[in-house]
């Protein structure tokens, strides 16, 4: 047998004739999730800047004045 061929399975392939190829889906479901939660996690869209508003500096801990 040579090592670049792949072997025959025919058990397998009669299971993808039937039922489908799992392997397939599950690589193409992984994908689309990878892609999708790399879409959902990206925040380079928004606009940089504090998200927070400033601190004002009332009542603060400078220990300026009084």
């Amino acid at each position: 047998m040579d090592a670049s061929q792949p072997a025959a399975a025919p058990i397998y392939d009669r299971l993808i004739a039937e039922r489908g190829d799992a392997v397939a889906v599950a690589a193409r479901t992984v994908e689309q999730t990878r892609r999708k939660a790399a879409e959902a996690l990206d925040f380079s869209s928004l606009t940089t800047g504090s998200v927070l508003p400033p601190a004002d500096d009332a009542g603060g801990s400078s220990g300026g004045g009084e």
